[in-house]
């Protein structure tokens, strides 16, 4: 892998600043035909929240709008509620997918009880699989697969966990494929080669007894992907950076980038709360710990 490369791309990432993107909605006709079709098309919590479907609009594509802004503030609970309310939603996939995601993100609450979270968990993986069923071409519903299965079968123990783990490399490599610009999928990618490379010497004799030999995967193809989703797009991912920087150390690479990438992580995102932001703090201080690398005051 070419250093250049390598460096420039982490360039990238240290000039973007993360902002909220969020999709607003406007209207400027509130024609009576606007207001009858709000009144008998959507749930009443849409009006509630302000959103009136102009006659000549798909009233889909508005819930999907809006189901993607409330995603982006965090409103999980708001939006699960949008999303089940909606007339048929168990028979769109557009909807399913979303509705996994979103649980998916709410089982990460805190002060949820194990119970509750495995069924969030649980739940979101059937709502995602139901929308493959009904469109194998939707490529965020494999994205969200390849998540919620390996989260699930972790629920089940390191074998179950193991058995499926080509199962959540080909939803990955499908979701890649649908969706070449997506840069997550490309860092889930790459996460995926990272762990089977990191595996402990007992998982890999459960592997060796699933599959005879365990699964091709190199901290060079781990690298590749997470460059190419920064190259896709830059700074996307607090943990994307965590992750370059945990190949790069494996790898005996750029320990003076991976330093400055690590610092980077704890002074842009601290004081978030996103959990995977916070996640992603936690990690990088751990690992500058290790290392011996003082964060700046």
């Amino acid at each position: 892998m070419n250093r250049a490369f390598i460096q420039s791309v982490f360039r990238n990432v240290i000039r973007i600043q993360r902002g909220p993107a969020f999709r607003a909605i406007f209207v400027k006709n509130h024609t009576q035909a606007s207001i009858k079709i709000l009144s008998v098309g959507l749930p009443v919590s849409l009006s509630l929240i302000g959103l009136s479907i102009n006659a000549k609009t798909d009233p889909k594509k508005e819930v999907r709008d809006l189901a993607d802004k409330l995603f982006d503030e965090g409103n999980y609970t708001q939006l699960l509620r949008l999303l089940v309310e909606q007339e048929s939603w168990y028979d769109s996939y557009e909807l399913l997918w979303r509705v996994g995601r979103c649980k998916y993100h709410m089982s990460k609450d805190v002060n949820l009880d194990k119970k509750k979270k495995e069924e969030y968990l649980r739940d979101s993986l059937v709502n995602v699989e139901r929308a493959i069923e009904l469109n194998r071409d939707c490529g965020p519903a494999h994205r969200w697969a390849a998540i919620l299965i390996d989260a699930v079968s972790s629920l089940d123990g390191t074998k179950a966990r193991i058995e499926r783990t080509l199962t959540v490399k080909k939803h990955m490599e499908e979701a890649i494929k649908l969706m070449p610009t997506c840069a997550m999928s490309h860092y889930l990618l790459g996460n995926w080669h990272y762990s089977v490379c990191m595996i402990s010497w007992v998982e890999k004799q459960i592997a060796a007894a699933v599959f005879a030999r365990l699964p091709e995967a190199s901290l060079e193809e781990a690298l590749k992907m997470c460059l190419k989703a920064e190259e896709v797009e830059p700074g996307f991912y607090s943990k994307n950076i965590v992750l370059l920087s945990k190949i790069l150390i494996s790898l005996k690479r750029d320990s003076e980038q991976v330093n400055k990438n690590l610092i980077l992580v704890v002074e842009k995102y601290e004081g978030s709360e996103k959990w995977y932001d916070k996640e992603a703090v936690s990690e990088a201080k751990t690992l500058l710990n290790k290392l011996g690398v003082k964060i700046p005051a």
